[in-house]
């Protein structure tokens, strides 16, 4: 975790608990001869949803989080 190529989303319920997580690894490209950005790309390598909570959207919300997060950000 301290490398800065892990990124992690939390959902909670009341009181603080730990129902979901989804977890992003930020991997280096391997270079290429064109213009292409040289920034790393996002690996999802995890995603998790408590029994009694899926079904509800969660997951999915976790995910659309992570995507807008990757899509507004420069990981550099």
């Amino acid at each position: 975790m301290t490398s800065g190529r892990w990124r992690v989303w939390v959902a909670e319920s009341e009181p603080s608990t730990l129902i979901g997580s989804v977890w992003l690894q930020l991997v280096e490209r391997v270079p290429r001869p064109d213009e292409s950005p040289a920034g790393p790309i996002g690996y999802v390598t995890n995603v998790y949803v408590e029994p009694a909570s899926r079904d509800a959207g969660l997951g999915a919300q976790l995910l659309d989080a992570v995507i807008s997060e990757a899509r507004s950000t420069t990981w550099r």
